[in-house]
């Protein structure tokens, strides 16, 4: 084989080297699976996009304290440890 052909025949085969890329992943998505298909969710919408994301949370922080609150109540008036972890005894 000439070596012109040889080198002909390196150059049409040869394999760039690999670059370094980061691999292509879909950024985690946060949120409810079951967003949007309760029976209240027309209303939340309604009322988020009414009064503002923003303003909306903190109510709804403030509602998630208040049902924590609750719940703490009604297991110290009916006898309940709020960190039992045996529901057996």
């Amino acid at each position: 084989m000439d070596p012109d052909d040889r080198a002909m025949l390196v150059n049409a085969v040869r394999v760039p080297p690999p670059t370094a890329t980061k691999p292509i992943r879909s950024s985690p998505k946060m949120g409810n699976v079951n967003e949007g298909k309760g029976v209240f969710a027309p209303v939340v919408v309604l009322a988020r996009n009414v009064i503002g994301r923003k303003r909306f949370n903190q109510l709804r922080g403030k509602a998630i304290a208040l049902h924590s609150q609750v719940i703490t109540e009604f297991c110290k008036a009916i006898g309940a440890d709020g960190m039992e972890k045996d529901l057996d005894s």
